[in-house]
């Protein structure tokens, strides 16, 4: 599988990629990273809020691609832009309480829960992971 990593296109990916993750993407507000497989949109990381220390991050995934997008090729895209490109000190990233999976992948990144939102999400509660640059193994 040969995925190539979609830049410039910060609109129709973090659209994409709000609209499986039961957010709202806001036109012009953020940045965001695709990859693609083909002419397919397969996986992308929508980045937002960005406050000069911090970014939010959310993270969309074609289930037929679920165990294949995330290459270590990938990985350094996906951190070499907050951590060194905009100097974040951490990325931040809500989780529903049911998405068990996310929460996998995110603690095999290196994200650690760091609180419990409650009553956050129409099922229950959110959790905040963060990653902070200094602990960030994609960029070494």
């Amino acid at each position: 599988m040969n995925l190539n990593a979609l830049v410039g296109a910060d609109d129709d990916v973090g659209t994409w990629i709000f609209a499986r993750t039961r957010g709202q993407w806001v036109k012009g507000q953020g940045a965001a990273i695709g990859f693609t497989c083909g002419e397919s949109l397969v996986a992308g990381v929508a980045y937002t809020m960005y406050n000069g220390a911090n970014v939010w991050a959310a993270i969309a995934v074609d289930p037929a691609f679920q165990r294949r997008w995330a290459t270590r090729h990938a990985l350094r895209v996906i951190f070499d832009y907050p951590f060194r490109q905009l100097g974040c000190q951490r990325i931040s990233a809500l989780v529903y309480e049911a998405n068990t999976v996310s929460q996998r992948f995110l603690t095999r990144l290196g994200f650690h829960r760091e609180a419990t939102l409650a009553h956050a999400a129409p099922d229950g509660d959110m959790f905040v992971y963060a990653l902070h640059a200094k602990d960030c193994q994609w960029l070494r």
